[in-house]
């Protein structure tokens, strides 16, 4: 039992990682608002609970989409977190200049109420 808890802890671990070192100089990339088109929390076999937050953004009149794997230390928080932002809640994301189809989510980018909500999903959750 406990090597189960090691692995979620390390994936989890590994996750927030990789996301954070995806995010990197993304901070000079224009924000641009938009809504979250879908968000889930998929169940996995094995590590921890992640939530894929779908959104659609415009960029010259042309149409892409994003997503972003959120993870969570625990399934409860996971879910807090979908319920907390629904489809069509407001979302911050950056465009990365010259290419518009490239995207992130960053959490720091979130509005208040988004962001004690990352907050409490660090503490708990991803």
């Amino acid at each position: 039992m406990s090597g189960l808890v090691v692995d979620v802890f390390v994936v989890y671990l590994i996750r927030v990682l990789v996301r954070k070192w995806r995010q990197r100089g993304t901070s000079v990339w224009e924000p641009k608002k938009t809504r979250i088109a879908s968000i889930s929390r998929r169940l996995m076999a094995w590590g921890c609970p992640i939530v894929e937050l779908v959104y659609v953004y415009k960029v010259d009149d042309k149409t892409f989409s994003g997503m972003e794997s959120i993870p969570f230390l625990w399934g409860s928080s996971a879910e807090d977190y979908v319920r907390r932002n629904p489809p069509e809640s407001s979302l911050t994301i950056r465009v990365k200049p010259g290419e518009p189809e490239i995207s992130i989510m960053r959490d720091e980018d979130q509005d208040r109420t988004q962001a004690s909500d990352e907050h409490h999903a660090l503490h708990g959750v991803c």
